[in-house]
């Protein structure tokens, strides 16, 4: 290591370049947890079904979130194909509709799912909360829909 370097930063600064990632990983703001269930085909239905449980732990109320399920062939190294599920809110801005998750409140949601020879791989995508801000990676390129969607129920609202 350089000395030099050393000399400037100290070795708590050396400590907090090093440590940085651990320091501020960020814990998701809604827990999440999932099961894989069987689905009703004899009626038609999905084969495959996640009953996914979560908790809202900010301090905000949560208007949207979006859930990505990547499925993946055996031995596949990317996913051969990807589901996304989103759950809307009336706190986007719509006048009916289920009110907003409060801060410490739990829910259930369940959604069907393709059948593939492995389990899928079930991750938080993205949050919105009722002021407009966000969390997530959004690899689903859903942020810009969720505000389009957050504006024209405020243009309605207007009329």
């Amino acid at each position: 290591m350089n000395k030099a370097l050393v000399g400037r930063l100290g070795l708590a600064g050396l400590l907090l370049i090093f440590f940085h990632p651990l320091l501020y990983a960020e814990e998701p703001p809604v827990w999440m947890s999932f099961r894989e269930e069987p689905g009703d085909s004899a009626r038609g239905g999905a084969g495959r079904v996640l009953a996914m449980q979560f908790e809202n732990r900010s301090g905000k109320v949560v208007a949207a979130y979006v859930i990505r399920i990547e499925h993946r062939e055996p031995g596949a190294a990317k996913p051969s194909a990807v589901e996304v599920a989103s759950t809307m809110t009336s706190a986007l801005g719509f006048s009916k509709g289920r009110p907003g998750f409060q801060p410490g409140e739990r829910w259930t949601d369940r959604v069907a799912v393709r059948e593939t020879s492995e389990a899928p791989t079930v991750s938080l995508d993205l949050v919105m909360y009722a002021d407009g801000s966000h969390w997530g990676p959004d690899k689903s390129k859903r942020l810009d829909w969720l505000k389009g969607i957050r504006t024209g129920a405020g243009l309605e609202r207007q009329r």
